[in-house]
């Protein structure tokens, strides 16, 4: 259990073309997102527990931090996202799988 900590400055919504269900369908665009942000600390890959504070979070109480499980970690590439298996400090990357957490931005732990 290494240290975290990504900030996250945008979410891209996933058209229908750029992820799919389980079942191999793709949701409608805009009901899914990409987090977009910097890893500043540690390294994050599929599967990965994740720690999202949100906006009224105190360290004093973990009320208002949930955990969320990473769906897919990718490089953004243009109008294309590129999968990759485990991302590291300094990448900008985009994450699926904890935008139900984020309001506008965050700093993930």
């Amino acid at each position: 259990n290494s240290k975290l900590m990504i900030h996250v400055t945008k979410l891209y919504a996933n058209g229908i073309s750029s992820t799919t269900t389980s079942s191999g369908t793709a949701p409608p665009a805009g009901q899914t997102f990409s987090a977009f942000g910097r890893i500043y600390l540690g390294s994050i890959k599929h599967g990965d527990k994740v720690k999202v504070p949100g906006e009224a979070y105190s360290p004093e109480d973990d009320e208002d931090a949930p955990y969320a499980v990473v769906k897919s970690v990718s490089i953004s590439r243009g109008r294309y996202k590129t999968e990759v298996n485990v991302a590291t400090a300094g990448n900008w990357v985009l994450i699926d799988g904890f935008d139900a957490s984020i309001a506008k931005t965050a700093t993930t732990t």
